[in-house]
């Protein structure tokens, strides 16, 4: 076999492996990604690249490459694209690259178990799909649904979804990416006798072999004071979840328009990243608070004109971050 054959057998090897790899440098830098770890984050390959890891995975990442051992393995969190918080066990081991050694960093399927635990501790609704069939429910969600989350189990989501809001999701549905995921949505869920109306923010996961879409749910109480907020060219819509620029719609994550509308609510004066991890994550969340920094930085590439010399969204020092109106 010649050695192009042999590259083109490695990169459908790699392509078709069912349990995310990442291949690191050696000063972090992410060279490639295979498709299940891009699943697991909610990023494309070509995003994650341009990525510090450091924003993605806490401070034990770097034992698993400054360990000066063949192979290593630890217990990582981690942060999805969408905010989602999970565990996974991570094993590294020296892979010779061209002419220098990297790392080849691989998750093991054992992760399953530490992702429902994490998204049990979860304050807010989470369940996890496979083309519609639930395969994860965690505690919120079967509070919020008034029933055994087991029993949700095996179900259609869609029989949760009420016939006004199905057709709709059904067509958001058949024509997404699942690899780049669906944008945030409102929709409505039926309870029983009651029905309510939910902020839904899907996001790709990788689970149980399968390549799953994860939706992150929270209830949307209505309020007859709540109405758009303007601040110059910018609205923020509070009823549907969207941000505006000019008339152009601004793409959030769920976390990233929680944090936004949490600084608008309070404009020019400053609110501590403490503040803001306990208000949206919950207190008793997994993680810290370099998650929010995380969403900030994000949030301000979509929003400033500058992000490296942000006006919107202002850092004070000492205390935190405010939000100053745009003129």
């Amino acid at each position: 076999m010649r050695p192009v054959e042999y590259k083109q057998l490695f990169q459908q090897l790699w392509e078709r492996c069912e349990d995310p790899i990442m291949i690191v440098e050696a000063d972090h830098t992410i060279i490639e990604v295979n498709r299940a770890f891009e699943e697991t984050l909610g990023y494309q390959n070509d995003d994650i690249k341009t990525l510090d890891p450091f924003s993605i995975f806490d401070e034990d990442f770097q034992y698993l490459l400054h360990n000066h051992q063949e192979k290593s393995k630890k217990e990582i969190r981690y942060v999805t694209k969408s905010g989602q918080e999970a565990k996974a066990i991570i094993t590294s081991e020296p892979l010779q690259f061209d002419d220098r050694t990297v790392w080849m960093l691989h998750v093991e399927q054992e992760n399953e178990s530490l992702i429902k635990k994490a998204l049990d501790e979860a304050p807010d609704p989470v369940i996890i799909h496979h083309k519609g069939t639930v395969l994860f429910a965690n505690v919120a969600c079967g509070k919020m649904l008034n029933v055994d989350r087991i029993e949700i189990s095996g179900q259609n989501i869609f029989d949760f979804i009420h016939e006004d809001s199905r057709t709709h999701l059904e067509e958001r549905a058949s024509v997404s990416s699942h690899q780049g995921g669906l944008d945030p949505a409102t929709m409505f869920a039926d309870l029983g006798d009651e029905t309510i109306k939910l902020f839904v923010a899907p996001t790709p996961v990788f689970f149980q072999g399968k390549a799953c879409t994860q939706v992150y749910m929270k209830p949307i109480h209505e309020n007859a004071t709540e109405n758009d907020l303007y601040f110059g060219d910018l609205q923020v819509d509070v009823e549907h979840q969207c941000v505006y620029r000019s008339g152009q719609q601004i793409p959030l994550s769920s976390k990233e328009f929680l944090i936004l509308l949490k600084l608008v609510r309070t404009p020019g004066k400053a609110v501590s990243v403490q503040k803001l991890y306990e208000t949206i994550w919950g207190s008793d969340s997994i993680g810290d608070t370099r998650t929010v920094m995380v969403h900030l930085s994000n949030l301000r590439k979509k929003i400033e004109v500058n992000s490296s010399k942000p006006k919107i969204i202002q850092t004070v020092r000492g205390e935190g971050y405010k939000f100053q109106p745009p003129v």
